[in-house]
């Protein structure tokens, strides 16, 4: 009874915890659309500047992509 008790626990709580992170991505990803609606840029890149990016190499892309979320989380 007392393992029946626990499982039932943890079921309820891990069924509720999903439910939790299902709302929170969902509000998430309607304030990202929303946010992405009233803006709308287009961006290019230079010729020269596409080929120095395609030559990177694999750490070298990561601190890159790393450098380029978070400077476009303060913009």
């Amino acid at each position: 009874l007392r393992m029946f008790i626990r499982v039932a626990i943890a079921q309820w709580l891990v069924s509720y915890n999903i439910t939790i992170m299902k709302a929170l991505f969902t509000s998430c990803g309607n304030l990202v659309g929303h946010l992405g609606q009233n803006q709308s840029v287009e961006l290019s890149i230079d010729p020269a500047q596409a080929e120095v990016i395609k030559d990177l190499g694999f750490g070298t892309s990561i601190v890159f992509l790393i450098l380029a979320v978070f400077l476009s989380l303060i913009v």
